[in-house]
């Protein structure tokens, strides 16, 4: 649930130009008519709010909005930190596995090959997040050539 939210907000934030939250004026109109609270968050990191001259005067609006506005950040944040922590968590992994096979006593392909898958994942995890980081700045300047 939690990764398909993450990528669903991500497409959304790249391809719409960003991630919007709009709370209506009443809890029953889920359509957004008439407004009260809009924020749009863009991936550069700005945000942009527009509040209804109505919502100023409810403050329920405005906590309804804001409790939205977390949950969409929290799944962003927790996105951004396996990001990070995805080469940091296969440093041992790799090292575990490299160590195991040059101590192995008999290097045979039946008893270093469960070290060697080990290893070899741990490696392409390490490897992943530059790939990753690379292919988004590659798509996105290919995409900004034709806009």
């Amino acid at each position: 649930m939690f990764v398909q939210e993450a990528i669903r907000m991500l497409k959304e934030m790249y391809f719409r130009g960003g991630i919007e939250v709009c709370t209506p004026l009443d809890e029953k109109s889920e359509t957004g008519l008439p407004l009260g609270v809009w924020t749009l968050i863009q991936p550069d990191g700005d945000v942009i709010n527009k509040i209804s001259n109505e919502a100023v005067s409810q403050p329920e609006v405005w906590i309804r909005h804001n409790e939205k506005l977390e949950e969409k950040v929290a799944i962003l944040r927790r996105f951004r930190i396996l990001l990070k922590l995805g080469p940091a968590s296969s440093l041992p992994a790799i090292l575990f596995a490299g160590y195991s096979i040059l101590s192995s006593p008999e290097k045979t392909f039946s008893t270093v090959w469960p070290y060697a898958a080990v290893f070899l994942a741990g490696f392409l995890l390490f490897l992943l997040r530059p790939l990753v980081s690379i292919m988004l700045r590659w798509h996105m300047r290919k995409l900004s050539k034709f806009g």
